[in-house]
């Protein structure tokens, strides 16, 4: 009897101790767990702090953003780099271009290291992209590409990369825009960058819309709206908003196009987001102007260009001019078209935005076909011909040889919305 309950006393607190062995097992594989996903999470807020000290996004008005690798640069300990660095970007936010390149280029004579150059490389291809200097700013995005490669820097590569896909696509390349968006969302989505992530979401849903693939745009479109909404990042959500309502607006959509564009509204205003406002406001013009209700329309771009001038914004002014002339176009009321086309042509030519230029043109040109004066059209529509073909327009190339070659035997209206 001794002799089994000895067993069984044995057997039991051998039992114990394989069980307090494995909850003790358990207990430290929690706590391991904790411990990696603590150093994960640190490591994911240290990768994310660099990114935030690295990049910058350039918010462009009427252009997709690009985004400026700068490394160290706001923060360098030297005073003179510092400030050299803090002056090319005031000549670059004031406009002038060339200085601004010459002084970032200034900046190479200080023995920069490694990522500096390609900060240095960034910077000036994206201040070529301001200046519509398309072809030099992809030479020196790649330059900056190439440096990145070589020292395996995923922000640099990344930024690099979604800058290389705005300029092919400005370059009408789509499908090389396509190659380069998808590198830099895989390092974004690697470096856990969110934003970064659901900014490059939209510009590949822009590029599937001019590829004339809808569904996939809208996809990519709300894909980046949930990662903006989990964000809480309402300017984002706005910006996914307008995307979407002018996807809806050019299929056709209306009611759906005003329903995404009036949400847009809603944030632009709650933020007072003056821009984007103004924005919203013209592209909901533009849709009550293509379902017939132009009385509506002028209201919403008179208010757009009421903001435009209270903001100073030169552009936005200009684009409601041209739009504005396009109403009273479709009203019949052709002398007060002709003087806001005008108003929006002076005003493009003044700031040098060629686009602008060429669609005032050529509404002006198609403006004196509808009142039987070819001759004056064809002197308009052949000078927007050749802005449009210089600023390689392609898709707008062929509308307006079409309208030129049939504007002696066609009566049909077209208008070119700015």
């Amino acid at each position: 009897m001794d002799i089994n309950g000895t067993s069984l006393s044995y057997i039991l607190n051998n039992e114990i101790v394989q069980w307090v062995i494995a909850i003790i097992i358990a207990v430290f594989a929690i706590l391991l767990e904790i411990y990696h996903s603590r150093k994960t999470h640190e490591q994911i807020d240290n990768a994310r702090k660099e990114i935030l000290e690295s990049i910058r996004q350039v918010n462009v008005p009427d252009k997709p953003s690009v985004t400026d690798f700068m490394d160290g640069y706001p923060k360098l300990p030297d005073k003179t780099i510092r400030e050299t660095f803090e002056l090319a970007l005031k000549y670059r936010d004031q406009q002038e271009y060339d200085t601004a390149i010459k002084t970032l280029r200034a900046l190479l004579v200080y023995n920069p290291t490694k990522e500096q150059h390609i900060a240095v490389l960034s910077l000036i291809g994206n201040t070529q992209y301001l200046k519509d200097d398309y072809l030099s700013a992809k030479q020196s995005q790649n330059e900056a590409l190439a440096l990145a490669s070589t020292i395996q820097n995923k922000i640099a590569i990344s930024a690099a990369s979604g800058n290389l896909g705005t300029l092919y696509d400005h370059t009408g390349e789509p499908d090389k825009a396509l190659e380069y968006y998808n590198k830099s969302l895989d390092i974004d989505r690697q470096l856990g960058n969110k934003l970064g992530e659901a900014l490059i979401l939209i510009n590949i849903g822009i590029i599937y819309e001019k590829k004339g693939e809808p569904d996939k745009a809208l996809a990519f479109f709300n894909k980046s709206l949930k990662i903006h909404h989990r964000l809480r990042n309402k300017l984002g959500e706005a910006q996914c908003f307008v995307n979407i309502g002018i996807l809806y607006k050019n299929t056709g959509k209306m009611d759906k196009a005003l329903e995404y564009s009036n949400k847009a509204l809603e944030i632009t205003r709650q933020l007072n987001e003056k821009f984007g406002e103004a924005k919203t406001l013209g592209n909901i013009g533009v849709i009550y102007r293509n379902i017939g209700k132009l009385d509506k329309s002028l209201e919403y771009h008179n208010n757009a260009l009421e903001i435009h001038l209270q903001i100073d914004y030169k552009l936005g002014e200009a684009s409601d001019l041209v739009n504005i002339g396009n109403i009273y176009g479709q009203k019949g009321e052709l002398d007060k078209a002709l003087e806001y086309f005008n108003k929006g042509l002076n005003l493009h030519h003044q700031i040098g935005y060629k686009l602008g230029e060429a669609q005032a043109l050529g509404n002006i040109g198609i403006l004196y076909r509808n009142i039987g004066k070819p001759e004056i059209a064809l002197e308009f529509l052949e000078k927007a011909l050749k802005i449009f073909e210089t600023i390689k327009a392609e898709d707008t190339v062929k509308t307006m040889e079409m309208i030129i070659s049939e504007i002696k035997k066609s009566s049909q209206s077209y208008t070119i919305d700015d």
